[in-house]
């Protein structure tokens, strides 16, 4: 049973911010398989630990010790509780939700890169591919070009769970994370070069 969820804020290459630990009671405790972060977004928008309308990213720790970050909102938490019925975890708050009348501007491809720890794994091509998947999770149409010009399998998947660069754009759009017309405007331009999702769950 979880009793309490301990959370930490991250920045934005996950390094835990200091005095941001923030211990939420979970009351009545639930079982583990109950405990979404759907549910604990409700629980720090209601102890007023973030704003109703943040996009939030949860992470947990593998069992390498690195912060992963957890896709699917509506799955138990990938980490069952201690002996204290406390599960442990890190949260980013991203901007308030985009509104569709706004204009994002790009600096360029450089501004979406895979995180360095991971990029130092990386061979030179896929570095290439990562890129191509970070343009199109921030809904960067003309990275997303870019990248393709440049001779980018469409269809490159990531090495962990073979996702897309269409799941990320899907996904972005169903965090709110990018607009409707940001998503549907990559969307094209990945269809039309033959892009397939392999389907984040």
């Amino acid at each position: 049973m979880v009793s309490y969820v301990k959370l930490a804020k991250v920045d934005t290459k996950g390094k835990e911010l200091p005095l941001t630990k923030v211990l939420l009671p979970i009351e009545p405790s639930v079982p583990h398989s109950d405990l979404s972060t759907e549910k604990i977004q409700k629980a720090l928008e209601e102890a007023s630990v973030v704003r109703p309308d943040s996009v939030i990213d949860f992470y947990y720790k593998d069992a390498d010790g690195d912060l992963t970050l957890i896709i699917n909102r509506h799955a138990p938490w990938p980490v069952g509780a201690d002996t204290d019925g406390i599960i442990k975890g890190w949260f980013l708050c991203a901007p308030p939700r985009p509104q569709e009348n706004f204009t994002v501007v790009c600096m360029g491809p450089h501004t979406h890169q895979p995180p360095d720890k991971k990029a130092r794994s990386l061979t030179l091509e896929q570095f290439h591919g990562y890129s191509l998947l970070e343009a199109a999770s921030a809904g960067c149409d003309k990275c997303v070009n870019y990248w393709l010009q440049k001779g980018v399998d469409v269809n490159f998947s990531s090495t962990n769970k073979g996702y897309t660069a269409m799941d990320f754009i899907l996904w972005s759009k169903d965090e709110g994370k990018v607009t409707v017309s940001m998503a549907a405007t990559v969307v094209s331009t990945l269809q039309a070069q033959g892009g397939r999702a392999h389907i984040m769950a």
